[in-house]
């Protein structure tokens, strides 16, 4: 096989069949680059949607403690009305 040395770079030129190998080769990298970015975007976006899910489970609870808060509101008026006081739950 002839080969030619480049001086400058100090290396020799690829044959035919090595830049053929090196073309194959970089495009087997750039796809496990992408298969790489598509999980990890796949990754990324079922965690988004994990935090957007806790989110809305902390504001449906935070409605039900309003909602709880406003019923015991509205019973305390109801008993201070028929001439009761409320007690405290905590005593």
């Amino acid at each position: 096989i002839l080969r030619l040395w480049n001086p400058v770079q100090g290396r020799w030129y690829l044959t035919v069949e090595e830049v053929g190998t090196a073309q194959v080769q970089e495009a087997a990298r750039a796809d496990q680059e992408a298969d790489q970015a598509d999980q990890e975007t796949a990754r990324a976006r079922r965690a988004e949607a994990a935090r957007e899910k806790e989110a809305a489970r902390a504001d449906q609870e935070a409605a039900r403690a309003r909602q709880a808060e406003a019923e015991i509101a509205r019973l305390q008026a109801l008993l201070r009305r028929q001439g009761q006081a409320p007690r405290d739950p905590l005593d």
